[in-house]
């Protein structure tokens, strides 16, 4: 049996009590947005993300590598390749500032899955799937990179 409706419900109380222009507000619309396309209204969720980078605040500015690459992968998946684009161009500006961070060396890991995921989500929409297979590789790469837990295996 699906707990999809009531995790949909929670969430929105959580969204409508959330508290506008934090980082928890904006972390609430995403994870209502993914419940959203898992009970299959992805147009629902697609508004969700674009609301939460509307609230994503300057401080937090990290998220919105999340949040573009759920954006990217909600717009994938339903033929939206315009809005997949203009996503993937904000990352793109987003990744260059965050570079430039003293975050970069804790999370830069994970921010550079999020883009390398979104590179493959792209290139698998627009049939590259040698290109995708490389972006997925190196997300995955990233991914292990960032797990603290999978570098003390790797000792």
């Amino acid at each position: 049996m699906s707990r999809v409706p009531q995790q949909i419900a929670d969430l929105r109380k959580a969204v409508e009590l959330g508290q506008r222009g934090s980082a928890e507000y904006a972390r609430s619309l995403r994870d209502l947005a993914q419940a959203e396309r898992l009970g299959g209204n992805f147009l629902l969720a697609k508004q969700y993300v674009e609301a939460s980078i509307r609230e994503i605040p300057q401080s937090s500015s990290g998220q919105l590598t999340g949040a573009y690459t759920q954006l990217i992968s909600i717009s994938s998946q339903v033929g939206d390749f315009e809005t997949a684009q203009s996503a993937l161009r904000s990352l793109e500006a987003v990744m260059v500032t965050l570079r430039s961070r003293r975050a970069w060396e804790s999370y830069g890991h994970n921010w550079l899955f999020n883009y390398e995921k979104s590179r493959g989500d792209m290139f698998a929409m627009a049939g590259k799937h040698v290109e995708a297979e490389a972006a997925y590789r190196r997300a995955l790469r990233e991914s292990e990179l960032g797990d603290p837990e999978l570098e003390a295996l790797r000792k």
